[in-house]
């Protein structure tokens, strides 16, 4: 494969030359080597002047615990670079920290975020509905003084209608037993259990 990377003027852009070597190093760990080549690349003209630099990587993958039975690996990268004569330190820095670009590509191209975040969310949502809840005092102190709110809340009389962007929305505001701060009500409806909410 070649690759060619742009510089600044006055600089000559740089050509990088090489080919992928993998190997499996174990059962759950494959490992991917760039290494020079010497071919010369005919890119058809209107390249201008470029000086040849020499990269050399190593990507090796390793197999970690799935997630929710979604597999995951992890990447580490090893890069070596010669630019192929000098370049501005200023260059240099600009550079450097795009060069490991590859994993941001890796990332994206196999993301499954939503996908986890379903199954994640799909196991609390069980662990709600069938599995029975010990609560610590605080944590029954906290319960009790939200549902009093909540009573409070629906039972007032002081809550003014608010006007919401999103009409499946339904918002209320005022003050509960004359408490200089404002009190928010908001309600609508969910596609979902009441567990998947919570989780």
């Amino acid at each position: 494969f070649a690759t060619v990377k742009k510089m600044p003027f006055p600089l000559n852009n740089r050509e990088f030359v090489g080919r992928n070597i993998w190997k499996r190093k174990s059962s759950d760990t494959v490992a991917v080597a760039v290494a020079n080549a010497g071919n010369k690349i005919d890119y058809g003209g209107g390249m201008g002047n470029l000086t040849r630099g020499k990269a050399i990587s190593l990507l090796t993958a390793t197999n970690i615990e799935a997630v929710e039975g979604i597999p995951q690996c992890k990447i580490n990268l090893l890069q070596y670079l010669d630019s192929g004569g000098y370049i501005p330190e200023r260059v240099a820095n600009k550079k450097i920290p795009i060069a490991p670009d590859v994993l941001k590509q890796l990332c994206k191209s196999f993301q499954r975020d939503d996908e986890i975040d379903k199954a994640k969310m799909t196991s609390l949502a069980n662990t709600i509905k069938y599995v029975p809840q010990n609560y610590n005092e605080k944590e029954k102190e906290a319960i009790r003084k939200g549902k009093e709110l909540n009573s409070k809340c629906k039972e007032s009389v002081k809550f003014d209608e608010l006007k919401n962007p999103d009409d499946k929305i339904k918002s209320k505001g005022g003050h509960i037993d004359g408490e200089s701060l404002v009190t928010g009500m908001a309600t609508t409806v969910v596609d979902a259990s009441v567990e998947e909410c919570a989780a």
